[in-house]
């Protein structure tokens, strides 16, 4: 729990149990950026304030203590993150019983050819279509959704890790609503997975578009998600 009174110049809470926060730590100029998870300390780092805060933190003071704390909390979250039993490592093809193809048909989507080379624009289509706005502004982490719009549109291009996202989001989209609904899609990417140690996926995939996560550990996460994807698929 963060201590409370006037040394206390910013809190967060990126997650349930998890807190951060900055104390002034008595000297001119220097404060404490604080991470906890329950009560345990997970990080502690010296920032220097601008002017003090004599007025409160500056902006890009703050933008930068959240992405700290954001990237501890993943990092604690998520750890080394075992693939979990029965989670396949690579998406494989499902079986072909008649069931499933009408299922399939019933639910009106066909999979996407060949995503990775789609051009991005169609790529954020075919999200907001099947995810709506909303997810598709939280899985980019971004605080201007006109960005969107400009994707969509073709004026701008995604950076690398914002595309590198919506590409593997459309695949894990294609590997659900082959015998899913586009809510029960939807449901999936919110829900809390325990082979994520709790998180959401669209929480992870987040982590991604942010840069929390370290590009050596992609290939991993990529893994997990669609192999996570792919096993409910099939159920």
């Amino acid at each position: 729990m963060k201590p409370k009174g006037d040394d206390v110049l910013w809190s967060y809470e990126p997650q349930p149990g998890y807190v951060g926060f900055v104390l002034r730590s008595g000297k001119q100029y220097r404060a404490d950026l604080v991470v906890e998870h329950h009560g345990e300390l997970l990080y502690e780092e010296s920032v220097i304030l601008f002017f003090d805060a004599v007025f409160g933190p500056d902006p890009s003071e703050i933008e930068r203590w959240e992405l700290t704390v954001n990237k501890v909390t993943m990092r604690d979250m998520l750890g080394d993150l075992p693939v979990a039993k029965g989670i396949p490592l690579e998406q494989s093809r499902a079986p072909r019983r008649e069931a499933r193809v009408l299922r399939y048909a019933a639910n009106g989507y066909r999979p996407k050819a060949n995503i990775a080379q789609m051009p991005a624009s169609s790529v954020v289509a075919e999200l907001l279509v099947e995810l709506k706005r909303p997810m598709v502004v939280m899985l980019m982490a971004i605080r201007d959704d006109r960005l969107i719009d400009s994707w969509l549109k073709g004026d701008a291009r995604p950076g690398d890790r914002h595309e590198y996202v919506l590409r593997l989001s459309l695949k894990i989209v294609e590997a659900l609503r082959t015998f899913h609904s586009d809510q029960v899609t939807r449901k999936w990417f919110a829900d809390r997975k325990s082979w994520l140690r709790g998180s959401t996926p669209l929480t992870v995939l987040s982590a991604i578009a942010r840069g929390d996560i370290r590009e050596m550990e992609l290939p991993k996460f990529r893994r997990v998600l669609l192999g996570g994807a792919s096993s409910f698929a099939k159920r």
